[in-house]
Parts: C-alpha cells; sequence; structure tokens
C-alpha cells in the first residue's frame, strides 16, 4: 500500500539537505518534491556483519518513507528512475547521488526516487507527527523494501509513487558508502529473490564524483538485462562498479 504524504515542500526540514537547499531548482525545472510511505509485507532477515543476509528470522510489515522528484508533464518523463538508498551516516539522512547528478537527471526528464532504509532514521522521523505511520522493527526488513520500491515503479503510474506518469522503463539503482554496501550485498548475495524481483532492477551504480554523468549516460541508454538462471548472477548488474 502506497500513501502519498502531502506537501512536501512544506516539510523542509525532514527532507535530506540535499534536495531541501534546492528546492528553488528543482521547480524552475518543471519538476515536484513528493514524498510517500509504503507498506508490505516481507522477510525478517538476520544480520551477518554486513554479509550475505540470513537466515530468515519471521515475517513483518513494514511500513517506510520514499521520497521523490519528478517531472510535472507525463510527456516529459523519459522513463528512467535513479532509485537511491539514501545515506544514514551519522543518524542524519543523506542524498549523496543528488548534488552531482541533479543536473543530468532534470535535463534529461529522469525521475528520482529515494528510501529510508534504516531503523534509526525511521525512529527519528517519528518524532513528527507527519511520521506518525511508519514503522520499520529492524534493520532485516531493508531487502524486502528495496524490492517493493522496485516492484511498484515498474507497474503504471509506479504502483503510486509516480502518479500521472507512466511505470518506471529503467530503473538504476545507486548507493553511496554505508548505503551502497548494502545495495551491493542485495544484488550481489540476497539468496531469497524471487524472479519477478531479480528483473526489477537493472543495475548497480557506486557513484562518484568524478564524470558521473558521462558514466551515467552510459548506463541507462543501454539496457542491462539480468540472467535468468541463478541470483547469483545478480554479480553481473554492476554491483559495486566504481569509477
Amino acid at each position: 500500500m502506497i500513501y502519498e504524504l502531502s506537501g512536501a515542500t512544506e516539510s523542509l526540514s525532514h527532507l535530506p539537505q540535499q534536495i531541501s537547499e534546492n528546492v528553488a531548482a528543482i521547480k524552475d525545472s518543471g519538476y515536484d518534491i513528493r514524498e510517500f510511505t509504503i507498506t508490505a509485507m516481507g522477510p525478517l532477515f538476520a544480520e551477518n556483519n554486513g554479509a550475505m543476509p540470513h537466515p530468515v528470522l519471521a515475517t513483518s510489515y513494514f511500513t517506510n518513507r520514499v521520497i521523490t522528484v519528478v517531472p510535472l508533464r507525463p510527456e516529459r518523463f523519459s522513463g528512467n528512475v535513479h532509485f537511491e538508498l539514501l545515506n544514514p551516516s551519522g543518524g542524519v539522512e543523506s542524498s549523496m547521488f543528488w548534488p552531482d547528478a541533479a543536473g543530468y537527471v532534470l535535463r534529461r526528464g529522469d525521475a528520482y526516487v529515494g528510501l529510508t532504509c534504516k531503523s534509526i532514521i525511521v525512529e527519528a522521523l517519528k518524532s513528527s507527527d507527519r511520521y506518525a505511520r511508519l514503522s520499520v522493527e529492524h534493520d532485516g526488513l531493508l531487502w524486502d523494501a528495496i524490492a517493493a520500491v522496485a516492484r511498484a515503479l515498474r507497474t503504471p503510474a509506479g504502483g503510486g509513487l509516480l502518479p500521472g506518469l507512466k511505470g518506471a522503463e529503467r530503473i538504476v539503482a545507486n548507493g553511496w558508502s554505508k548505503s551502497g554496501s548494502f545495495l551491493r550485498s542485495y544484488l550481489s548475495e540476497h539468496r531469497a529473490l524471487s524472479r519477478d524481483e531479480m528483473r526489477a532492477l537493472y543495475g548497480s551504480l557506486q557513484v562518484y564524483r568524478e564524470r558521473v554523468e558521462r558514466r551515467l549516460a552510459e548506463l541507462v541508454e543501454r539496457r542491462w538485462y539480468l540472467p535468468e538462471h541463478t541470483p547469483a548472477a545478480l554479480n553481473l548488474a554492476l554491483a559495486g562498479v566504481r569509477f
């Protein structure tokens, strides 16, 4: 279930600073900032010091926060979505992707989606009534939250995350530092992925500050299909590539 939180640009203190301080430029480019909660049931995996998440401890509902930056005109949307696991280092949520890639995203008509991915951030957000419905009881639910967002984005109107727009044609997943490690583990080591979840993401990209636009262009202008015969082949999805 996806629920939109109205007035995202009126609650700037809760958005990643890298996005909130650029609201004027985003709006001038014909884009809007929106905010959602996504609720789903998923397996709760045990953490293993950053290694493969296993075994499954239980199943649990979670409600997480998603931020989007999307073009206002449907005809302008390219179909490309840049999906970032927001970085939780130091207990402050950051979009480390946005400062370097914003110009590229806004010029091409791409969309941006950021997922809150740590329970410590969820608990901090819940101090505001705006986020009272959030609930992530354990970081082991992160893995299925990634899949839930990717599945939603593939459906018409992004399953509610891209209202008024078509579903995503290409999803480029990215993460920096700690959140990059989460994503790499998901793509290269997660053994519980269904075939549909394997197909949901084309690639993983750890973005660094040099030559960002050129390498983004190279990625989204190709179609990166994941092999179907084994989840282990997710290693081929550019996991952990550095520039």
